[in-house]
C-alpha cells in the first residue's frame, strides 16, 4: 500500500510539474501584444498580452521625439518632460521579451497641454534666447 501511495504521489507531482512547465513558459513564437494605449493625465498607460520583461516608451511633442525611457512597469509618468504652452503630445510604447525580442510600436491618442495646465516644471522645449533662461523670454532692462 505504501508503494502505491508513493507511486500516486510521484505521478501527481510529475503531472503538476509538467502542467506548470507547459503553462508557465511563454511561447517564443508569440510577441507580446500591447493594447489599451492611453493617457491618464500626464501618465502613459498600456496593457499587454503575453510575456514581457521590459518596455520602451517614447514621448513626442508636436511630432518631435522628446525622450525614450525603459521601464518594467505598464505606465510611465511624463510630467517632468512636458511643458506649459500650446503643445500636442503622444507616446509610443513597445514590449520586449527574451524569446521574441521587441514588439511593434503602438501609438497613443494625442493629448494637449495649454498655458493653463498645471504641468511642472514649467520648462519650454526651446529657449527663446536673450538670456532669459530656459523657457523665459528675455526682459528689457529697467533702469
Amino acid at each position: 500500500m505504501k508503494k502505491f501511495n508513493k507511486f500516486i504521489l510521484l505521478l501527481l507531482s510529475l503531472v503538476f510539474a509538467l502542467s506548470f512547465a507547459v503553462f508557465a513558459i511563454p511561447n517564443p513564437d508569440e510577441a507580446p501584444e500591447i493594447y489599451n494605449v492611453r493617457w491618464s493625465r500626464y501618465t502613459a498607460r498600456w496593457a499587454v498580452d503575453g510575456y514581457e520583461s521590459k518596455f520602451q516608451v517614447s514621448l513626442y511633442r508636436d511630432d518631435r521625439k522628446v525622450i525614450t525611457k525603459t521601464t518594467t512597469n505598464k505606465s510611465y509618468n511624463f510630467v517632468s518632460h512636458m511643458s506649459r504652452g500650446v503643445y500636442t503630445y503622444y507616446f509610443e510604447v513597445r514590449a520586449y521579451n527574451e524569446y521574441y525580442g521587441w514588439s511593434s510600436w503602438e501609438q497613443s491618442d494625442y493629448t494637449y497641454i495649454t498655458h493653463d495646465d498645471p504641468v511642472a516644471p514649467t520648462v519650454s522645449p526651446v529657449d527663446p534666447g536673450g538670456g532669459g533662461g530656459p523657457g523665459k523670454p528675455s526682459q528689457p532692462e529697467h533702469k
